[in-house]
């Protein structure tokens, strides 16, 4: 899963450098003090998300956004319901 996050991730922000378009993206993740590997995922995304936020080219036309402590009712708030 989160391999093709980065993917993902990577692949956008590729597409908005040759098209010009503008997107946000939205990860939410939440990890238990004990799980090491999903603690070092969510730092991952926190570095590739400052690297494209940060990326003269993109980074006023894509934003990555990692929402910390993620529950659905917190996403709720975030994008409710059309």
């Amino acid at each position: 899963m989160s391999c093709m996050l980065f993917i993902f991730m990577i692949v956008s922000s590729a597409v908005i450098r040759q098209t010009g378009r503008i997107a946000v993206l939205l990860i939410g993740g939440k990890a238990a003090p004990g799980y090491y590997m999903a603690k070092k995922i969510i730092k991952l995304i926190n570095n590739v998300a400052n690297v494209i936020n940060h990326d003269p080219d993109v980074g006023d036309k894509l934003k990555l956004v990692f929402l910390p402590n993620y529950r659905v009712s917190a996403m709720e708030k975030n994008l409710p319901r059309r």
